[in-house]
Order: structure tokens, then C-alpha cells, then sequence
């Protein structure tokens, strides 16, 4: 593994979100999401996902900044759990209507919901594919 710069930062965008993240972060996501990392049970992603979804929203739910609420520690490491993550961002989703569109377009490498215009669009076209994937 080389190493990663802690102190560089790597910008993009996602959708319509624009992100500035350490690049230690996607250097974690990537190990996990290529399984170079040693596996959790699925408990254990569980338990660990929970607790930091739970902490991420008591934290930022008086936030109206997306920015705030997408750089914050739980979130990000949330979205370093990579693929393992998804049936339990999709499940909150699902349950709760939550801003999970920038860590599934993160950790799906991909937009699934371009071209929807409204998020009720948006959620339904991620839980779409969430049930085609095997993911709900």
C-alpha cells in the first residue's frame, strides 16, 4: 500500500455535491471496497453503522449545511465502510428519508439517480436498485 499524505486532500464532485476530503479517507474506503482489509461479520458492520448513523444525525440535525452534514467524522467514516454499508444506508433510506445520496454515489462509484428532479425520485430510484443488487 503507498502511502497517503494525510495533510493532501482530494476534491471532486459528486451529483450536485461538491467534496474536499482527506485523502486518508478514500485510501481506507478504497482497501475496504477491494477487500484488502480483513472482513467484519456482518454484526459487527451492523452495530458499527448504527452507532455512527446515530451519532452523525444527533450531531448535525440542526445543520442546514449538506456540507456539514457530509463532512462530518461519523458520515465519513460511515462512507469508508464501503459496499458492506449499503444494505444499511439503503435500509435508513428506506425507514427514514435520510441525506444518504452523497455516501451511496461515493461508495456506488456511480449516480444511480441521475435525472430524477425531486428526492422522493431519487430515494425510490436508489431503493430500485438497492432490491435489483441484493442489497434490501
Amino acid at each position: 500500500m503507498n502511502a497517503i499524505d494525510p495533510d493532501r486532500n482530494i476534491t471532486g464532485n459528486v451529483g450536485i455535491y461538491h467534496f474536499d476530503m482527506p485523502a486518508v479517507l478514500l485510501e481506507t474506503h478504497n482497501s475496504y471496497s477491494s477487500g484488502s482489509r480483513t472482513a467484519q461479520p456482518a454484526g459487527d458492520i451492523e452495530s458499527q453503522f448504527l452507532a455512527l448513523a446515530q451519532k452523525w444525525k444527533d450531531e448535525t440535525g440542526f445543520h442546514s449545511s449538506l456540507s456539514e452534514k457530509f463532512m462530518h467524522p461519523a458520515y465519513q467514516r460511515i462512507m469508508a465502510m464501503g459496499r458492506p454499508a449499503l444494505p444499511f444506508i439503503l435500509r435508513d433510506l428506506q425507514q427514514n428519508s435520510g441525506h444518504w445520496f452523497y455516501a451511496l454515489r461515493f461508495i456506488v462509484d456511480e449516480d444511480i439517480a441521475v435525472g430524477t428532479k425531486t428526492v422522493p425520485e431519487a430515494r425510490a430510484a436508489w431503493l430500485e436498485w438497492g432490491y435489483a443488487n441484493g442489497y434490501i
